[in-house]
């Protein structure tokens, strides 16, 4: 793959011109981890990248569940956590780390963006 060519791409389609470096980080362990676990159809890449990218809010890197993309604390201690959101909730957002509603339409649409870029540096 093209890494310039495809951190191009996706530094104009999916991040809206601003590429962090935690997004870089992010998408070469992921792309690392494909190549290492024989995953290179590209839809299949573009796919993880997806979700990823979805779940994280563009973080591209591992964050908590209860922690949100306007938030600049990405790793708070389970203290602060619990703290911010009581100890009923924040136990439950701790423990319950899927939360699939309304997921999967925009997984697609962004999928599409990471497709593109993939399958583009792919060439």
């Amino acid at each position: 793959m093209d890494l310039p060519r495809f951190f191009a791409s996706i530094r104009a389609s999916v991040f809206g011109g601003r590429l962090p470096q935690s997004a870089v980080d992010g998408c070469e362990a992921i792309l690392a981890s494909c190549r290492r676990n024989g995953v290179t159809d590209p839809h299949h890449v573009a796919n993880i990248l997806a979700q990823v990218h979805y779940e994280t809010g563009g973080y591209m890197l591992p964050i908590k569940e209860t922690v949100f993309a306007s938030h600049k604390d990405k790793n708070p201690s389970d203290a602060t956590v619990i703290g911010k959101r009581g100890r009923h909730a924040a136990a439950a957002s701790l423990s319950d780390g899927l939360n699939c509603r309304g997921i999967s339409s925009s997984i697609a649409l962004l999928g599409c963006a990471w497709t593109i870029s993939v399958m583009t540096a792919a060439r």
